[in-house]
């Protein structure tokens, strides 16, 4: 618990340090804020962490003799103890182990990428991939406002916040939670994750106490592994298409750019694939549009359990969901809040990754 609440508020204290943890959340993006935060403290170049017996079992893979594993706090009722899962560079392979591979978005899957989220979340096909992504942030964290804003604004009534008058504290917030999620979305799709609003982005640092960053890392978890739960799906739809077709015509051969290059275990590339996804890294939260944060997912929980999310797995999905699974921008010169003040219709939901308790996502 005191090294969560530390390094809370160690990764608010400067631009760097929460850049550098935002890297480490866009690879572990299916566990939730409390996970997220004692992964970093605990491994930041994490990519792929799973439970022993889910490496073992599932997996077929071995942890390493003298392996130290990563701590996560676990709640069950009034009880407090900890949960161990360990990365995939603790792990060893065994003949029939199963390959860890994680997905990456090549250049050919751009576009079916993009037809997705307009689909899914009704952002404008006029943005290239990166826009869209920041349109989607944007959207995303002002449908969360709308929903969750008293939430948020009660929460924070004791803090070094609780000056702000609704409106300045409901800028801030948008302000914060949208350039983090965009970084997060591109940073794990391979493009240049630097905010285009440098001074929103920087909003960050007022949530710098455990109780505010918890609220700002609430949304931001939530928000962003859904969007990144819908690519990922999509990705390996592609995926399977192209291996697909290779067997049928194996003259044809793959596109230079295919999944097979090198790059299956790069570690920015993000997840294991279908029949590896025992290993992700958190299990589904809600959909941002539908689920109100306080709903938890099964796996390992969090210390307040209102995060909804938790994996045990590589970057992107709960170990125990692997268990029963093989299976706008914002307007020029008006800032997320002018988008606020001027809209209170929500956003399209994102959808696509409902937050069902009962079978994990």
């Amino acid at each position: 618990q005191e090294m969560s609440d530390e390094t809370s508020q160690l990764i608010t204290q400067s631009m760097d340090n929460w850049r550098a943890f935002l890297t480490t959340a866009s690879r572990i993006y299916k566990y939730n804020f409390d996970d997220q935060v004692l992964i970093y403290a605990q491994r930041p170049h994490a990519t792929a962490c799973a439970s022993y017996d889910i490496w073992n079992n599932i997996m077929h893979r071995y942890v390493k003799r003298g392996t130290t594993g990563i701590g996560l706090i676990d709640v069950a009722g009034n009880s407090m103890k900890v949960k161990y899962v360990f990365d995939v560079a603790d792990t060893g392979e065994l003949r029939n182990s199963r390959p860890v591979e994680l997905w990456q978005l090549h250049d050919y899957a751009h576009e079916p990428v993009k037809q997705m989220l307009c689909a899914k979340n009704d952002v404008a096909e006029m943005f290239d991939l990166p826009g869209q992504l920041d349109a989607l942030a944007v959207m995303a964290a002002i449908r969360y406002w709308t929903e969750h804003g008293n939430d948020v604004i009660d929460s924070v009534a004791h803090t070094n916040l609780s000056g702000y008058d609704e409106g300045d504290l409901e800028a801030s917030f948008l302000n914060a939670t949208s350039t983090s999620i965009s970084y997060i979305l591109k940073s794990r799709c391979g493009f240049d994750p630097e905010p285009q609003w440098t001074k929103d982005f920087e909003e960050v640092l007022r949530w710098n106490t455990p109780v505010t960053v918890a609220e700002l890392g609430k949304a931001i978890s939530l928000i962003s592994g859904q969007v990144l739960r819908q690519i990922e799906a999509t990705v390996k739809e592609i995926e399977r298409s192209i291996d697909h077709e290779t067997e049928l015509h194996p003259v044809r051969g793959l596109p230079a750019s295919g999944p097979r290059s090198d790059g299956g275990r790069n570690e920015t590339s993000g997840q294991v694939r279908d029949d590896e996804e025992e290993v992700s890294a958190g299990p589904s939260t809600g959909t941002v549009l539908e689920t109100a944060p306080g709903r938890e997912t099964d796996g390992t929980p969090s210390r307040d359990r209102r995060d909804g999310g938790e994996s045990v797995g590589n970057d992107d999905e709960p170990a125990e969901e692997a268990e029963r699974s093989d299976r706008g921008t914002e307007g020029e010169g008006q800032g997320v809040r002018g988008m606020a003040r001027k809209s209170r219709r929500p956003p399209i939901a994102v959808d696509g990754c409902r937050n069902k308790e009962e079978d994990n996502g």
